[in-house]
């Protein structure tokens, strides 16, 4: 079922060019996630609120709910989707079916998820990290990694069944006796 989805035969060139525009595209898309989450550290550390915090601690810890948590990852999420459906859809090699409907299959979850997300409004008002804090963290570490994987079988698909049962056949055939018959 994820036979075709596998990316062992791409060379190491193909997954470290991908690594690399994958890790420039996060940063860059996390630049001003991370410079709110300074701005939170800061603003809590220079505030007198920020007295009645547990410490150090559990300001980092309010500033990684506040920030990391609070279900906004999910925008993340769906921006790296945009790519993954476009590179999926875009690649026309019959042996990229399954990567297709895997991440056809991700994208439509993923917003079904974020529309959850945005439709339920700022309901969750208890102290502690919400089910969408959580949900959206785990969706947009799979879309980095679905993304890796969708890049490299864009660039490198896999060979055809045909050709490696081909090959496979062609030795089974060079080694038989000649006299078999």
């Amino acid at each position: 079922m994820f036979g075709d989805f596998s990316i062992k035969h791409a060379d190491t060139r193909t997954k470290s060019d991908t690594r690399r525009n994958l890790t420039i595209t996060l940063v860059i898309s996390f630049l001003p996630l991370i410079a709110g989450f300074v701005l939170f550290l800061i603003g809590a550390t220079s505030s007198p609120d920020g007295e009645d915090e547990t410490g150090a601690l559990g300001i980092l810890g309010s500033a990684i709910k506040t920030v990391f948590l609070s279900g906004e990852l999910y925008f993340y999420a769906i921006s790296l989707c945009a790519s993954i459906y476009i590179v999926s859809q875009s690649a026309t090699q019959a042996s990229n079916h399954g990567m297709r409907l895997w991440s056809g299959l991700f994208v439509v979850v993923c917003a079904v998820f974020m529309a959850l997300f945005v439709g339920a409004g700022e309901v969750d008002a208890s102290p502690g990290v919400s089910m969408h804090g959580i949900l959206s963290v785990l969706f947009l570490l799979s879309a980095v990694l679905l993304n890796y994987r969708v890049q490299v079988l864009a660039d490198q698909p896999p060979p055809m069944p045909e050709d490696v049962n081909r090959e496979e056949a062609q030795s089974v055939t060079n080694n038989a006796d000649p006299n078999y018959d």
